[in-house]
C-alpha cells in the first residue's frame, strides 16, 4: 500500500532541477521495486483522506498537487495511509513518500495510527534522499520559509514485516543508484537490536585535566580497571572544569567536533552506590551538559560542580531515545538560518518518537555510561 502526499508543499520537486528528472526518477525506482510484491495499491493521500491512483506515475502530472480541476489543494495528512482497512493475514506494507513536514509539529495522529499495525508486529522503516526543489518551503505551521531552488529531504516511510520493509527500501535505494540518481541516501531501520553503547574512554576539560585508567579510591575503597570493567574510572584535577566520556575506544579530540549535537536531556544521570560510603548515593553536583552523536558512537559532556565529593554515577539513554546523526542534520532547528530550506520540521521528533514504538518493553538501553570519579 503505497501513499504519495498530494499537499502543496512537495510541489516543488516537480520542476525541481528543470524538469524534476529525480522526482521521477523516485517513482520509476518505487514502481519497479513494488513490481516484486504480488499486488500493489496506490494512493493519494491528503486533507485526511486517500484517492486510489490509477498508477504511481500520476504523482509526475503538473495537477497532481492540486490547483486543477477535479483535484483540490490537500493539506498532509501522514498518517490517512494507516487508517485504511486493516486486511486480515499478514500485516501490509505500507509506503508514505512525504516530506514528512507534519501539519502543526503534531505527529500523534501519526504515531496512533501506526500503532494499529504495530501491535500486529510490524517494524519502521525510513529511507531519506534529498532532491532538487524549486518553489515555496513551508514550515509545519504553513509559514513560508523560502521561495526559489533548495535540495530538498524527501522520505519513504515504510512498515511492515522487518524483511518486507527492508527488501522495499533496499530495492529503491540500489535502483535509484543504477539509473544514475547522485544525491545522497539514507535509511534507518527504527528500533533495531543493537547493543547498548558503553562508556570506553573518558578525559577532562581541558584535555589534560584529568588522569583516567587508573586505580581510584571513594570513601576507603579502592577501585581499579581490572575489577571494573564496565566503568571509566576517573581523578578530576583542580584544573579541570568537566568531564567528556565517549563510547569509542579510538576517538580523538579532534573528531569530536564532527559530531552533531543531540538534545542533552535524552540522558538521565542515576547514582550508584559504593562499598563502603558514608553517605547515601547521590549524582548532585554532576549535569548533563551536551551530547553529541558521531556515526554510531556518542560523547557525553559532564560538569562537575566545584565540591562535589568523590562518587559514582550511570548517565542512561533509553531504548529507541538515541537519534542517528543524519537525523540530526537534516532536522530544522531553531538556529537552522540558512540551512532552514534543506531541512525538515520535528524530523528528530518524529523519528525518536516512533523509534520509541517500535522497541519492546523492557529493552536495554540505548546508552549507559558508567563513571567513578574523585576530586
Amino acid at each position: 500500500m503505497i501513499g504519495i502526499d498530494g499537499s502543496g508543499s512537495m510541489a516543488g520537486f516537480l520542476s525541481g532541477g528543470g524538469d524534476g528528472e529525480d522526482w521521477k526518477r523516485l517513482l520509476r525506482a518505487i514502481k519497479l521495486t513494488a513490481g516484486e510484491f504480488k499486488s500493489t495499491e496506490t494512493y493519494r493521500i491528503g486533507g485526511s483522506k486517500s484517492t486510489t491512483m490509477g498508477a504511481i506515475d500520476e504523482a509526475a502530472e503538473p495537477c497532481y498537487f492540486g490547483g486543477c480541476a477535479g483535484v483540490p489543494s490537500v493539506a498532509s495528512s501522514l498518517d490517512t495511509l494507516w487508517t485504511l482497512p486493516q486486511q486480515t493475514g499478514p500485516v501490509p506494507l505500507r509506503v508514505m513518500v512525504s516530506d514528512l513536514e507534519v501539519n502543526q509539529g503534531d505527529i500523534s495522529a501519526l504515531r496512533g495510527a501506526i500503532g494499529a499495525d504495530l501491535r500486529r508486529g510490524a517494524s519502521i522503516g525510513i529511507l531519506g534522499l534529498r532532491l532538487p526543489f524549486e518553489g515555496t518551503v513551508f514550515d509545519s505551521n504553513a509559514k513560508r520559509i523560502h521561495d526559489g531552488k533548495a535540495n530538498r529531504p524527501l522520505y519513504l516511510l515504510a512498515t511492515g514485516s522487518r524483511g518486507a520493509v527492508e527488501s522495499f527500501l533496499a530495492g529503491v535505494r540500489q535502483t535509484l543508484a543504477l539509473s544514475g540518481f547522485k544525491g545522497p541516501i539514507e535509511s534507518s531501520l527504527l528500533g533495531g537490536k543493537t547493543a547498548t553503547l558503553k562508556a570506553a574512554t573518558a578525559w577532562g576539560e581541558p584535555r589534560a585535566s584529568a588522569s583516567s585508567g587508573l586505580p581510584i579510591r571513594i570513601s576507603g575503597t579502592t577501585y581499579g580497571p581490572s575489577g571494573n570493567a564496565d566503568y571509566q574510572l576517573v581523578k578530576l584535577l583542580p584544573t579541570a572544569a568537566g568531564l567528556v566520556v565517549s563510547s569509542s575506544k579510538g576517538l580523538v579530540a579532534s573528531s569530536v567536533a564532527a559530531g552533531s549535537a543531540a538534545p542533552a536531556d535524552l540522558m538521565t544521570i542515576s547514582p550508584l552506590a559504593l562499598a563502603g560510603a558514608s553517605r547515601e548515593p547521590s549524582a548532585e553536583g554532576v549535569t548533563v551538559t551536551e551530547l553529541s552523536v558521531i556515526g554510531g558512537e556518542l560523547v557525553a559532556r559532564f560538569t562537575v560542580a566545584p565540591g562535589t565529593p568523590g562518587g559514582a554515577f550511570r548517565g542512561t539513554v533509553k531504548a529507541g531515545s538515541l537519534p542517528e546523526q543524519w537525523w540530526l542534520t537534516w532536522n530544522r532547528g531553531p538556529a537552522a538560518a540558512g540551512k532552514a530550506k534543506d531541512q525538515t520540521d520535528n524530523l528528530l521528533l518524529t523519528l525518536t518518537s516512533l523509534s520509541q514504538a517500535v522497541v519492546p518493553a523492557g529493552s536495554p538501553p540505548a546508552a549507559a555510561f558508567c563513571v567513578a570519579f574523585t576530586t
